[in-house]
Parts: structure tokens; sequence; C-alpha cells
């Protein structure tokens, strides 16, 4: 992992927090926070972001070459197809799965600002399951990390809304912490820790 750029790895990992964080700005920029940050194309097809050393931060070249690499073992790597483009169609949809837009449309919208929405735990807790799926959507990732995702749902809504996460990462590998039984019904695995 030392030879693999920082935003690579970024790219093909989702991963969905616990404890949901309520970020300053509107719903839109709460599910799709890096909407406007630049990118570039690398290594046929590759997305990364600019060069950060000017942030103080090692740019892509210099994390290769620190870790004696060279960009053949990127050239390596499975590639990443093109980013997908998300719409405000997209930010509805995954609002509607979760069943948040009914309380989002009915205060303003997606762009209305996020801490005047009141939302509870359990809502901030689906908005960051959103974040998660928006982001999956965008980049394409394989694997999903979820930490007690649906912790602050009652029994009924997480049936729900595993029904959508199930649908939405599909084809992904989930690697998911729980202490619900019923949230890991459709595991492969399940490993027991005391």
């Amino acid at each position: 992992l030392r030879t693999v750029p920082p935003e690579t790895i970024r790219a093909r990992i989702t991963t969905i927090p616990q404890e949901p964080i309520l970020l300053p700005g509107t719903i839109r920029q709460n599910l799709y926070p890096r909407e406007d940050e630049p990118e570039i194309k690398t290594h046929d097809n590759v997305i990364t972001k600019p060069d950060r050393k000017a942030n103080g931060r090692m740019s892509e070249d210099d994390s290769a070459s620190s870790a004696g690499s060279s960009n053949d073992e990127l050239k390596k790597m499975p590639k990443i197809k093109q980013k997908a483009e998300i719409t405000k169609a997209d930010l509805t949809n995954v609002l509607k799965k979760l069943e948040l837009w009914d309380y989002i449309s009915n205060r303003g919208g997606i762009d209305a600002m996020a801490d005047t929405m009141k939302l509870s735990e359990g809502q901030r807790q689906l908005l960051a399951v959103g974040r998660g799926m928006i982001h999956h959507m965008r980049t394409r990732s394989k694997v999903v990390l979820m930490d007690e995702v649906t912790s602050q749902l009652d029994y009924e809504t997480e049936k729900r809304i595993q029904v959508a996460i199930k649908e939405t990462f599909k084809n992904c590998t989930l690697i998911v912490v729980a202490h619900r039984e019923q949230t890991l019904h459709d595991a492969d695995r399940i490993i027991t820790v005391d």
C-alpha cells in the first residue's frame, strides 16, 4: 500500500462511519462534499487529485518515488473508469431510497442549509449513508466499510434501509461492524469479537 497514492486508495474504498458528521453547508454539500474539487486523469484513466506540494503534501509521483517504486507498479493496478457525474436527480433518488426526501424537500430541498434542518441522529446517520452511496456512484468503489450505520434506526426502518444498501452496493465487498444480528443476515461470513 505504500506505493499506492492515497487518492487512489480513497477512490476504491467507501467508508460510512457510525458517528454521522454533519458538514457545514447545504444538504447537497453534505451528500457530495467534493463536488467542486478539480480532478486530473493519469495512468490510463486512474483519477487523482492535482499535485499538493504547495500544501505540504507529497504528489503522487513523489509518494511513489519515496516508497522506492515506479509508475510501472501503478500501471499494473486495476484501473478506475472515468468518474461518473452526479446530478441533482441522483442526489434526490438517494434521499428517496433512504426515506429522507419528504422531510428535506419540505424544508427547502437539497440546497437548504443542513444545520437548519434539525435532523435527528437517525436522519444524520442516513445522510452519512447517502454520502457513502454518492461516493460509490461517483467512484465505482468496490470495497465498502460500514460501522454501525443503522444503529440509530428502529427495526422496521433499518430493514427498509438495508434493502437500499444491498441494492446500491450489490457488486461490492462489504465489511460491516454491527451489534444487531438482523443487520448481518445477508453476510457471507461473520466474525464475532467478544
